[in-house]
């Protein structure tokens, strides 16, 4: 069930707002929403599930001889896989620089669920930007967690409280949409933006320009399991200086490696353009 909150002018549908109001009473009833931190949901509540990330940028590097996803080719190019790892690798790129400068303009949400048996929560929207926030070790983050299992310990959120960040951007001219989960194991009131994102597609180009159409020069050694993920050509314009023998999640530094951004010094390696 999805439905608007605002009208075309960006003000509040007062009709939306009267039916999200009851859907919340209903839904808070049986998952009252509550705000946890990050570190919380890993270390108190056990909520987070373990998950690997390098699957996207393994994908752009293989990609890259290709041409980027534009927003006139991304319907009939996310059905392609390579082309769905490497944008989505653009994405973390694209959100780890967000949250670095400017922050996420929008708290996430999530539900617990009981699927595998131990409780875990669900997040969405905003499944990129735990696994950013995890990646940059951000664990004050906040979250808003829709509680069906009644086991945070926090105190639960009026309907102000919880829709008033949302409401808010209105201000920035953005479509809000919601869309009511009640089902066994997915108890939420998603709050869905909808926008254009030109951004995405303009970085897209710049990552692709950034490489020019080669995988990066590693100097040093890696295990074999990703030499594929590497050139030996040393006109390639990226560089990695491998300090250790390099590892698969080694290759998450090149997440951190926006085109704004010259060089990465990690432990491990460093990252350059050549």
């Amino acid at each position: 069930m999805i439905y608007n909150i605002n009208t075309a002018e960006y003000e509040i549908d007062e009709e939306g707002i009267t039916r999200l109001r009851k859907d919340f009473e209903e839904m808070s009833k049986i998952a009252p929403p509550k705000i946890i931190t990050l570190d919380d949901a890993v270390n108190k509540y056990d909520l987070v599930q373990t998950k690997k990330w390098s699957s996207y940028i393994k994908g752009l590097l293989l990609n890259l001889d290709t041409e980027p996803v534009t927003k006139e080719t991304f319907k009939e190019k996310m059905s392609n896989v390579p082309d769905n790892l490497s944008f989505h690798a653009v994405k973390f790129i694209y959100l780890i620089n967000e949250a670095k400068t400017n922050g996420f303009y929008s708290i996430p949400q999530a539900c617990i669920h009981t699927k595998q048996g131990t409780p875990k929560w669900w997040v969405h929207p905003g499944s990129f930007r735990e696994s950013v926030l995890l990646h940059l070790k951000d664990m004050q983050h906040k979250f808003i967690v829709w509680d069906s299992q009644d086991m945070i310990d926090a105190p639960a959120l009026s309907f102000e409280e919880w829709s008033t960040p949302f409401l808010s951007l209105l201000e920035k001219k953005l479509n809000l949409h919601v869309a009511i989960c009640n089902e066994e194991h997915k108890k939420v009131i998603e709050f869905h933006v909808g926008e254009d994102r030109p951004e995405y597609y303009n970085l897209n180009r710049r990552v692709y320009d950034m490489f020019g159409g080669k995988k990066p020069y590693l100097i040093g050694e890696c295990s074999p399991d990703i030499q594929d993920y590497f050139s030996d050509d040393e006109t390639s314009n990226v560089h990695i200086q491998a300090k250790t023998i390099l590892k698969e999640d080694d290759l998450l530094s090149l997440y951190d490696f926006h085109p704004n951004i010259n060089e990465i010094n990690t432990d491990n390696l460093r990252i350059y353009i050549k």
